[in-house]
This record gives C-alpha cells, structure tokens and sequence, in this order.
C-alpha cells in the first residue's frame, strides 16, 4: 500500500507508534536479560560484562560525573590510555545515562533506549519505503525484538549501533527524492553515532549493507531526477561520510595513534561479543529461524514465524521490488558471510554480519506484510489474492517443515489474516494488523530468553562482599599496587577490580596491551603474546618470573584460596610474602619486597628493547635494585641524560651515596596527573613504576622535560642534584586535533541548520 507523501511522517501516528515501543522495550528487555526467576547462568558468554563492561563504563562515566575527562586509566596495567579505545563509548550520546545512574542500572536503561529507538527509527524507514502505519508498526517490532537483538541487547556498545541503524539507512532511501541536504546531514550524524557506538566490527558490518544501498538509491534517483542532478545527488552523498568522519573524529583520531601502538590492534579492533547461538553453516540459518522455541542463549536468525511467511508477498509490491530484491540478495550474502566466511574475513568475526542480514530480512517482511494488509474496494481483485496465496503457501511449508512449537505460531497468523482477506477494510486492516503486532511480539518475547547472570540482577557482588577486605587491602598496598590470582573465582571474581574502587591493579583482564607490555607480560607469566592480548590476567603459581613485579610496584597481592599460592611459592623468585588477611575465600598476601611507585636512582645503564631490559633486570635479582635502572637508548631525554650522569658499566660496583640526603615522594595525583618532589644530593634518575605512553608530558621545577622509557615500560627523567618539583601531565595531542575537528564540525552543521531555518519565508 503506497501512503501519500504529504502523511507520511504524521506525528500523531508517530506519538502513538512511541508510547507503544516505550512500553514494549522494557518488559521485552526484563524477561530476556533479568527476569526474576532467571537461575543465571554463569557461563563464558556474559564473563566480559562482568569483567570489561560493568569496570569500564564504571570508570569512565565516574569521572565524567567528577568533570574530568577519563584520558587515561591508572587503575589497571600500571596505567593504559582510556578515552582512545572505541569500546568505552565515551562520545556515544546513548550512554548519557550512565552519568546519571549506576552502571548496572544504566545498562538497563540504555538498553530501554536503544529498544525504542531502534523500533521508532525502523518505522522511520518504512515509512520511507511507502510502507502504511501497521506494517511499518509490525517491522519495528521485528527488528528491535527478535534473536539477534536479544543476543546484543546486554551490550552498549551493540545496542547502539543497532539503534542507529535504521536512521541511516532512511536517510538514504529519503535524501534522493528530493534531494534535501538536511537529510544528508541526517544520513552523516547517524553514521557518526555509528561510529562512536563502540563496536567497529558491527559498524563496519552494517556498512556492508549501507554503502550498496546508498548506491543503489543514489543511481535510482539520479536516473529518475532532473538535470543537474548527478552532482546534486553525488554531492549530498560525499557529504554524508564527511560530516560522519568530522564528527566522531574526537574518537576515532586518539584511536588510530592508540591501535598503532598496540600487539594486536586488529584483535582489538574486532572484538565483538554477545550472547547468543550463530547458525554454524548456512544450511542452519533456516533452521534458526523455524526454531520457535526458547533455549539457555537466543537464536541470533530467529525473526519470527510469522516474518518468514510473509516474504514471498514482498516480491508483490510493485513501488519497493528493486528493494525487495536487493535486500534479499543481501540477506543472502550476509548469511552466507556470517556462516561460510571465516576463511575470507581473516581476523574479522564473521558473526557481525547476522545483524545487518536480520535487518534487512525485517525489511523484507514489512514490505510482505504492507502488500498482504493493503485494502481494496473488491474483495476478489487478483491484487490481493496473488500475495495472499504465496503468503498461504509459505506458512504451509512452514506447518509441515517446521517443529511443532512453530506450527503453533503459524495458525494464528493464518486466523488472524483470513477475515481481512475476505474484508478488506480499512478499519478491518487495522484491527488484523494490531493482532499480528501482538502475535509476533508475544512469539519473540518467548523465543528471545537469555539464561546469563547480568550485573543487573546482581549488582557489584564482589565488591560488596568483599568491601572491607578491599579496603584493607588499598591500606596495605600503600601507593603501590595489587594483583589478583584466582583460579576458580575467576568468572565471579571482576579481575578488573581497580576500576570498581580504589586498588590500583598492575594486571588486567580483556584489556589491550602495546607492544612493550606484551613483551613485559610475556616474560613474567610465561604465556605467548597472542593470549595476552586477550586475557593479560594470566598470574598463577607456576609464573616464570614473579620477581618482575617487584618493579611494578605490586605490593598486595590478592589470591583464591584455590590458587596455590603460598608464603614460600615466590620467595626464591625475589618476593618476600606474608599473610595479612583472609575473607572469604580470597588470601591477601602483602609483598616486602615490592619496590615504590616513585623512587630515584644514583646509575643507569642502556638497553635497546624490552625484551633486553628484562633479561638485564632479571640478571641482577640481588643487591638493592634502587641502586640502578635500565633507560632505553632513544630520544632527547637520553641524550641529555647521558650529558648530565654517563651510564654505568655493565660489571661496575654500586656507587656510594648519601642516602639520608634523598627524598622522593608523590604529593598528587588524579588521573592525567602526578605531581612528585625529589631531592637528591647528585645527579640520577627518578623512576616512575607507571606505563610509558605517548601522550605524557612533564616539567621540572616548570620547565619542560623530556621523559625516558625505564625499567622496560615505565617513565622516567634525569635530574640534576637538589630539590625538584616534577609534574606529569597527559596531555595526548591526537585527542584534542580530534575534539577541535568534531566540534568544528557540530558548528558547521548548527550553523548551516541556522541559516537554512531563516531562509524559509
């Protein structure tokens, strides 16, 4: 049924279709992810909403609420960039909720969000299909509430991008009518929240679909449009990308500088996770989407029956069959990629691309039913009997093909249909229509259950369990650090524990690691490079060399009574252990031995790579490792530094120093800034056990200073004898050429939206 243009974004309609996503959203949402009789199963599945979301949206959004920009993370891996990785969502407007609720709570909302979004946005885009209400009402309920959505809807970096979707592909079926620039820059801002969502793989999924369709639309309203039109037509869709690209340029600049420092920035920058069963060939995905019954994960290709029965009367409709068939070629593809790729795609996880093929099998079935709900004066006109009768056929194929539980949704479809094909009203229309919505969200809501323990059910755990033993254990570590060894614990156990309080942690889970603390974890677990990446959380009691964490400054070190850690288990290793505290299964041991975060050295010696200054720090394990550090051989501040105090000979004795005239402590610090005094009676180096990273900038008694790489991966200056006042600073230049060039942009587009509003008569 083709809707005339002048009604087709009405707002009472759209008010109605709102209120009715409002409440559908969050009693879809609590019966997959968080009903009250869920037993939650703690499985591998949702082990990185525990271990890297609830930590990371924690952090992040808290210092956002204290009005500090969360450039850099201090609480784990002796320090690490934040804001540069995509996946903290920063910029993303969704998440504005986590400023104002806790994290576990503001999943749940984001999600509410996301969920009407995405349901109010596709009926924007079916509108623009020519698509009346009721069908456009059924194709938002489709895709904001089948398989795949069940799957991603825990994740708020997945939510987004499948809220956003929709938008953007209305604004480039839309923008060739009439050729609008409002709408490009429409089209540009939906793909920059694209791009800022959180997730790269399903951005770049969807782009998979988008860039053909916007093609596709481009040439088709070219071919159809006045002269002139190819340029107008081209320029409006180059503006699209630009004005995507200005915008989230605060993002995505900081992470490109970010993912070339990385070990494996392509593992990072891929890394997509969900709950839910992927189709293992592409004979499964028919089999997904007839398994109407629920199960412990939802089935990703699941839609609906009542979907799938409607897609042959798609191929009816005469104003959208390019669409029809273009979408259909492309779910087909997509499957395919999702199912059949893996060897193709590398690196990239196949999986990405069920979402953007579920879209436009939900694009499909809305055209399918807008052809089968379009009404007519004559009962018996061929119009309607051709796709009703392949609609009949397909739901037969489904009766007889399917399981029962799918034949059960099927025949009231079929019932429900019946009396407006013999009565084709429009008021009998709407009521069929209202039906099969119900039908279909009450199908979906069954299907869509999700068995995994979500931090909304269980709201920071372990932290409240263990509150005072944390406390005492940030007592213990002093200004140092901890680690934490847990074996079976470890799915319960946030091993990202410093972003949930104020332990600071020199280990990690899920978190990425550059080049220099891959090598750096490498030496001291054992572990090859490529699981680090992963999983840098990798301590146990048979680590190959514990003594390296003596240097970075872990002080406190928190083990599962399974763990088989002991007093003596690292003693030989150079750690000096003692037991202060037991709660509860968890064993907090405090390390003697560790060095301070901040100290200064009398000598140094050079070393080219990390790899040679840990086999140089491991070769002299005795005597006092205050004595010396190891500076990589690089950059102004070695140059100074080897004119201010030449490096010490490799077999050369300590030289004697007058200990009592050396002072070094840490008097501030927040997270982009440590502010330290020095005094020292000669030249030498001050140490500083935080990670080594571009961006850091410091000043000695107010002038600049270059910084040294020491002791593998931490910073470092050379200062001359007397008292110093040393400040440093993170201050990484690709952030802020990305924030001036989004916000240039964001003034650009307010500015032409001004002028455009007061060109109107």
């Amino acid at each position: 049924m083709v809707t005339p243009p002048t009604n087709r974004y009405a707002f009472f309609p759209f008010f109605v279709l709102g209120a009715l996503f409002i409440v559908l959203a969050p009693v879809f949402w609590l019966h997959v992810e968080a009903p009250a009789d869920k037993p939650g199963l703690r499985t591998t599945e949702h082990a990185d909403l525990h271990q890297r979301i609830l930590p990371s949206f924690q952090y992040g959004f808290s210092e956002l609420r204290r009005g500090r920009l969360p450039l850099w993370n201090p609480r784990q891996l002796c320090g690490a960039p934040f804001l540069a990785d995509p996946a903290t969502g920063v910029f993303q407007p969704l998440n504005a909720v986590f400023l104002l609720l806790p994290v576990e709570r503001a999943m749940a909302a984001q999600a509410f969000l996301a969920l009407f979004l995405m349901a109010l946005f596709f009926v924007l885009f079916a509108r623009a299909l020519d698509a009346a209400y009721v069908p456009a009402m059924i194709g938002g309920i489709v895709y904001a509430f089948n398989g795949a959505t069940a799957a991603a809807m825990s994740h708020p970096e997945l939510a987004a991008t499948l809220a956003w979707t929709p938008l953007l592909f209305w604004a480039l079926r839309e923008y060739p009518r009439e050729w609008r620039l409002g709408v490009a820059g429409a089209g540009g801002l939906a793909a920059a929240m694209l791009a800022v969502a959180g997730s790269p793989a399903l951005f770049a999924a969807v782009l998979a679909l988008a860039l053909p369709y916007g093609a596709l639309r481009g040439t088709q309203g070219i071919r159809e449009g006045e002269k002139g039109a190819l340029w107008r037509g081209l320029g409006g869709y180059a503006l699209m990308p630009v004005i995507a690209a200005g915008v989230a340029a605060a993002q995505w600049i900081p992470t490109a500088f970010w993912l070339a420092d990385l070990e494996n920035p392509w593992a990072t920058l891929w890394r997509l996770e969900f709950a839910g069963q992927v189709p293992a060939r592409l004979r499964d995905v028919l089999a997904h989407m007839l398994a109407a019954q629920p199960d412990v994960l939802p089935r990703m290709a699941y839609c609906g029956v009542a979907a799938l029965a409607v897609l042959p009367a798609a191929f009816f409709q005469r104003s959208a069959r390019l669409e029809v068939v273009f979408f259909a070629i492309a779910a087909a593809g997509l499957f395919y990629a999702a199912t059949a790729g893996a060897a193709a795609l590398g690196d990239f996880p196949r999986e990405a691309f069920i979402f953007p093929a579920i879209f436009g099998v939900t694009t499909i079935a809305t055209v399918g039913f807008d052809r089968v709900l379009a009404t007519g004066r004559d009962p018996r006109s061929p119009l309607i009997w051709g796709p009703a009768l392949a609609m009949l056929v397909a739901a037969g194929a489904i009766f007889f093909l399917a399981s029962a539980p799918a034949r059960g949704r099927i025949l009231p479809l079929v019932l429900v249909l019946l009396p407006f094909l013999v009565f084709r009203f429009r008021w009998v229309g709407g009521c069929c229509g209202a039906a099969v919505a119900l039908l279909i969200f009450v199908d979906l809501y069954g299907t869509g259950v999700n068995q995994r323990l979500h931090p909304y059910a269980s709201p920071s755990g372990f932290v409240a369990a263990h509150r005072n033993f944390l406390i005492a254990a940030e007592e213990a570590a002093l200004d140092g650090r901890a680690v934490l060894i847990a074996q079976t614990a470890r799915k319960t156990t946030p091993l990202n524990l410093g972003m949930l309080g104020a332990l600071r942690m020199a280990d990690g889970a899920l978190l990425p690691l550059s080049r220099d603390q891959a090598g750096w974890w490498e030496a001291l677990t054992g572990n090859e490079r490529s699981l680090l990446s992963e999983d840098p959380a990798a301590l146990t009691r048979k680590t190959a060399y514990p003594g390296l964490l003596n240097w970075m400054a872990v002080r406190v070190v928190l083990a599962s009574v399974d763990s088989g850690i002991t007093l003596d288990a690292w003693r030989q290793a150079g750690l000096r252990l003692r037991s202060v505290r037991l709660d509860n299964g968890i064993q907090c041991f405090v390390n003697d031995a560790a060095l301070p975060r901040a100290y200064w050295v009398p000598a140094w010696r050079p070393v080219n790579g990390v790899d040679e200054a840990v086999e140089t720090l491991l070769k002299t394990t005795d005597g006092d490792p205050r004595q010396w550090c190891v500076v990589e051989a690089f950059g102004e501040g070695y140059t100074r530094l080897a004119a201010l105090l030449p490096p010490a000979p490799s077999d050369a004795a300590p030289m004697p120093v007058a200990w009592a005239g050396v002072w070094c402590r840490i008097v501030e610090e927040d997270a982009g800034l440590v502010r330290l005094r020095v005094e020292s009676p000669q030249p030498g180096v001050l140490v500083l056990a935080d990670t080594f990273a571009p961006g850091w900038r410091a000043e000695v008694n107010g002038a600049k200073a270059p910084i040294l790489q020491v002791n593998g991966i931490f910073r470092g200056l050379g200062l001359p004898g007397g008292a110093h006042e040393i400040v440093f600073r993170y201050r990484p230049i690709p952030f802020w050429a990305g924030l001036a060039t989004s916000l240039a942009t964001l003034g650009l587009l307010a500015m032409a939206g001004l002028v455009r509003i007061a060109r109107r008569p």
